[in-house]
């Protein structure tokens, strides 16, 4: 594996959807404790879905190989929807709510 195939065939919009979903699934990571090791987790977790989408946007050797051309997905078609059907449907309206509704009908689509 060289630097021109470091990430070819890897989505950056589908990476995007993943740590967007994953923060969405975690925002509760600022009000409910569970324990150490669940919050070193998410964090982690966290932290790594974010890099990888910095790493395939901002790093001068892995951003050469991925390629902007077959990536074609328009996942903003897919957040807008889901975010008004999260705003609509809860029991709540809650920003905690709303969140977990949103990773909800999010998931279902990325996963």
């Amino acid at each position: 594996m060289g630097a021109s195939d470091l990430c070819a065939g890897v989505s950056l919009k589908t990476q995007e959807l993943y740590a967007f979903v994953f923060a969405c699934r975690y925002l509760d990571i600022f009000t409910n404790y569970v324990s150490l090791y669940n919050t070193v987790m998410k964090l982690i977790f966290l932290g790594s879905s974010f890099s990888i989408v910095w790493y395939m946007r901002y790093h001068k050797v892995v951003r050469r190989s991925y390629d902007k051309d077959q990536d074609t997905f328009r996942h903003y078609f897919l957040i807008l929807p889901c975010l008004v059907l999260a705003l609509l449907i809860n029991e709540k309206f809650t920003v905690k709510e709303v969140s977990m509704h949103l990773h909800n009908v999010l998931s279902i689509h990325t996963m």
